[in-house]
C-alpha cells in the first residue's frame, strides 16, 4: 500500500519551532538565508550549513529537542499509527531550505539508499512550506509526476518514502523553510 497523508498536531504541546529557534539563536527562521550564503547543495553536502552544525551541536549538549521528539513519537505518532512498538529514527534529519537553494541535494526514494520499503517517512515543517520551499512527491512509485505538498506549521506529511520518489526544487519564495524528517517502521505484532 502506498501512503500519502497529511495530519495535524498541537504546536503548543510539541513546540518544535520554539526549541529550534532557541538552538539556532539567530532570529526568525524564515530569514536564515539572510545570514549565510551557500552554493546550491548537492547530496554530499546538504547537511553541512552553519545552521545544521549549530542544531546538531545543541542537540548533543541539550536534550530538549530529543526529549520533545521522543514524547511526540510516544504520545502522538504511536497512537496515530495504532502501534506502541514503533521502530523510529533516533534523531530526525534537520533540514534548512534556504531561499535560492535546496534542502536535499537530489530527488530519490529512500530504498535507493538501502532503507526498507516498508518505512513510513514523516516530513515536519516548522515554518510555512509551500511551492518551491516544500517537498515534492510523486503520486505513485516511479510515475515521476511530482507535486508540491504545501503545509503549515502543525501539519505533517506521512508518506511511503521508501518507494515514492521525492525531493525539492530551488527555493524561490523569498523565505527559508526549516523542517525535520524521520522514518518509522511499524512493529510486526
Amino acid at each position: 500500500m502506498v501512503l500519502k497523508k497529511i495530519i495535524q498536531y498541537n504546536t503548543k504541546k510539541w513546540d518544535f519551532r520554539g526549541v529550534i529557534e532557541r538552538y539556532l539563536d539567530c532570529g526568525p527562521l524564515e530569514k536564515l538565508h539572510e545570514l549565510a550564503e551557500y552554493d546550491v547543495f548537492v547530496r554530499e553536502n546538504d547537511q553541512s550549513s552553519v545552521f545544521h552544525k549549530k542544531f546538531y551541536e545543541k542537540c548533543d549538549l541539550n536534550n530538549e529537542f530529543d526529549d520533545l521528539y521522543e514524547n511526540f513519537i510516544r504520545n502522538f505518532i504511536s497512537p496515530v499509527l495504532s502501534d506502541k512498538n514503533l521502530v523510529y529514527q533516533k534523531r530526525p534529519s534537520f533540514r534548512v531550505h534556504l531561499n535560492g537553494n535546496k534542502a536535499v541535494g537530489e530527488f530519490h526514494k529512500d530504498s535507493d539508499y538501502n532503507h526498507p520499503i516498508e518505512e513510513i517517512n514523516f516530513f515536519v515543517p516548522v515554518t510555512i512550506s509551500n511551492e518551491t520551499s516544500t517537498i515534492w512527491v510523486e503520486s505513485k512509485p516511479n510515475k515521476r509526476d511530482f507535486r508540491p505538498i504545501n503545509l503549515k506549521y502543525g501539519q505533517i506529511l506521512l508518506f511511503s518514502g521508501g518507494i515514492l520518489n521525492h525531493g525539492n526544487l530551488i527555493n524561490q519564495t523569498g523565505q527559508t523553510r526549516v523542517s525535520f524528517d524521520y522514518r518509522v517502521i511499524k512493529s510486526k505484532n
